[in-house]
């Protein structure tokens, strides 16, 4: 007897897969998520920073007002989900290499909409090391660990048997080849979801 349809049928468990299922599964949806050994590469070797400010120009980046305080809400919760410290706050410190960045520091820091994230202050001495045009430092910011979120998300998914170990393969007939190797399998799905792989 072919097993229950589920809701979504999530390839890959990278980042993208981890947090598409963590989604799904909250709005009380019924995933499975593929994925292989070895799989999700990018997501594992990702430094998994969350910072507020472009170095380059000392702006905020896009949507940040709106994104960093998003993403800080949503990586906590994947971690109560999760029973697992997944997300740590913290601040980062930008060394000047000039006193032009210096001073654009100063005047993007002045700014109502940086006032969250940036320090007006400049430091001078980085444990116990002077630095010669100084530093400025980064609020809100923060770090996912992945590996752990990813390794921790898959251990919960095969505990519920919402995770199946399969490498699928990929030809010039992507679609017919994977709803047949899934009927193989005796999965059936109401949408095909390609994550991170």
């Amino acid at each position: 007897m072919e097993n229950e349809p589920v809701d979504y049928l999530i390839i890959g468990q990278g980042l993208a897969g981890t947090c598409l299922a963590f989604s799904l599964i909250k709005r009380g949806q019924k995933v499975l998520v593929v994925d292989f050994d070895g799989g999700a590469r990018c997501s594992r070797i990702a430094a998994g920073t969350i910072n507020p400010i472009s170095f380059k120009t000392f702006g905020l980046v896009w949507k940040a007002e709106i994104l960093v305080p998003f993403l800080q809400s949503f990586y906590k919760e994947i971690g109560e989900y999760l029973d697992t410290e997944v997300f740590i706050d913290r601040s980062i410190l930008k060394v000047f290499k000039s006193i032009d960045q210096q001073n654009l520091w100063l005047k993007k820091a002045d700014l109502d909409s940086s006032k969250p994230f940036m320090d007006s202050e400049i430091g001078s001495e980085l444990r116990g090391i002077k630095t010669e045009f100084g530093y400025g430092i980064v609020h809100n910011a923060g770090n996912v660990n992945l590996p752990l979120l990813m390794d921790k998300f898959k251990e919960n998914l095969r505990k519920k048997n919402l995770f199946i170990q399969h490498k699928f393969e990929m030809d010039q007939t992507i679609r017919t080849n994977i709803v047949e190797q899934l009927n193989n399998q005796g999965i059936r799905t109401k949408m095909i979801i390609f994550g991170s792989v």
